[in-house]
């Protein structure tokens, strides 16, 4: 909690160091939506880049998590910050945790994981509409309309 108090007395630079030392050790969504707090806080596009590495893996690790949902949403209200797009590799690993939760009847976290990639990339994430469509179908019973 070394970062957050950094943050608390406006040393973001610090903050940051701070959580990328604890990421070594392990990376929970939690401490990922810190970073991306600390590296907001810092002025430069390089910064803002970093905070959407780090909402990115953050969503990768818990898709529910409201801290990094927070953080992405700050993201994206930033300048230039509309544009950014998760790496190739990023948006794969997503996608493949997706289907197999939904392959493997986790329909409600396989949910999770897709509004997790439309956030991320709106545009990539209608591909996987018509089976997010058949998950939800599935999970309430009902039958979706054309």
């Amino acid at each position: 909690n070394r970062a957050a108090c950094l943050l608390r007395l406006e040393r973001p630079r610090e903050a940051e160091a701070d959580c990328r030392e604890a990421l070594k050790q392990r990376a929970p969504a939690n401490l990922l939506a810190l970073c991306a707090v600390a590296c907001m806080r810092q002025p430069g596009e390089a910064h803002l880049m970093a905070a959407f590495a780090c909402c990115v893996e953050a969503l990768y690790v818990e898709p529910q998590n409201a801290a990094a949902r927070r953080v992405l949403a700050d993201v994206r209200k930033a300048p230039g910050g509309r544009l950014l797009r998760p790496e190739d590799a990023a948006r794969e690993r997503l996608e493949q945790r997706m289907l197999r939760r939904g392959e493997s009847g986790r329909i409600g976290y396989a949910l999770a994981y897709f509004d997790a990639l439309e956030r991320l990339a709106p545009e990539d994430a209608v591909a996987h509409l018509r089976v997010q469509s058949c998950w939800r179908s599935a999970l309430t019973g009902r039958i979706p309309e054309p």
